[in-house]
């Protein structure tokens, strides 16, 4: 998982991976809502992500829910 930016630190951002489910959820902040994780704006920036690498010859099936 790489975060970066004004609005977001490795304590704000977690992520989960379930490999049984074949499942990643970031979470961006607090789940109360006290402690930001992430947002882009005029003023500054901030976004975590997770990347892994892939086969290539291999078929895959890429999908996200987000979560306001």
């Amino acid at each position: 998982m790489i975060v970066f930016g004004a609005s977001t630190s490795d304590k704000n951002n977690t992520i989960e991976v379930d490999d049984a489910n074949k499942a990643v959820t970031i979470n961006a902040g607090s789940k109360d809502g006290s402690k930001a994780g992430g947002k882009v704006t005029a003023s500054n920036d901030g976004i975590s992500y997770y990347y892994t690498e892939i086969d290539p010859s291999q078929n895959f099936e890429l999908s996200a829910t987000v979560k306001k």
